[in-house]
């Protein structure tokens, strides 16, 4: 988990969020439910993978739908590999 750590704080540095406090906490949160709460949350995105349901059926065919989100408080987009 600490190779996860350092470029995220480094990233954070970098792009002027850091202050005298870490942002960053290393920890398990599916271990317990803990007391406090945020605001945000940063995660990785999947990147390199396309946002679809693919549905085989028994006798092979393949459907793909796709999936789309639209969110008022999401202001970033990135384009897909």
């Amino acid at each position: 988990m600490t190779l996860v750590v350092s470029p995220c704080a480094m990233n954070l540095f970098l792009h002027g969020l850091d202050n005298d406090t870490s942002l960053v906490e290393k920890g398990d949160s599916l271990l317990e439910l803990g007391n406090r709460r945020f605001y945000m949350v940063l995660t990785n995105l999947p990147f390199g993978k396309k946002s679809s349901t693919k549905i085989i059926s028994d006798d092979g065919s393949v459907k793909s739908e796709q999936e789309s989100y639209t969110r008022e408080d999401f202001f970033a987009s990135t384009s897909n590999k």
